[in-house]
């Protein structure tokens, strides 16, 4: 007797929707397409609301797109791993920022400390490299 889903399950998912006596099993969010939907739906909102959200995520759940629906612990444990990710990406940006602004007060000081040397950027030491190293290739092959 085949159950009745919306659509088609992996056995695996059958497995755990019959254990647990649902048609279609809760799961965490794991797949990459539940986490850009997560993503979305909290760009949309302005605060994390559980009850809107699972309003909201019901209307794009798709077993094509591997989006399932969740139960509220779900949404809120995966919440704190967003929250997280946030964070981190902040702090990335603000290092970033110092990081540019720290280079700068190197550029000066180099300038002052060794002012009649002249620095040559990253782009030029790479472009130089393959100029010397074509020559040697041109010096061999003429040998």
């Amino acid at each position: 007797m085949k159950d009745k889903t919306p659509f088609e399950l992996s056995r695996d998912m059958m497995y755990i929707a019959r254990m647990t006596n649902v048609p279609v099993p809760f799961l965490s969010v794991n797949h990459p397409e539940e986490k850009k939907l997560f993503t979305n739906l909290m760009a949309s909102s302005n605060n994390f609301d559980s009850e809107q959200m699972a309003l909201d995520w019901i209307k794009y759940v798709d077993k094509d797109k591997q989006i399932y629906p969740k139960l509220p612990f779900y949404r809120r444990s995966y919440w704190k791993v967003y929250e997280k990710g946030l964070s981190v990406k902040a702090t990335a940006k603000s290092y970033e920022k110092s990081t540019k602004s720290l280079e700068k007060v190197l550029e000066e000081f180099k300038k002052k400390l060794w002012p009649n040397i002249n620095y040559i950027t990253t782009l030029e030491t790479q472009s130089l490299r393959c100029r010397l190293h074509s020559r040697k290739l041109h010096k061999y092959q003429e040998r």
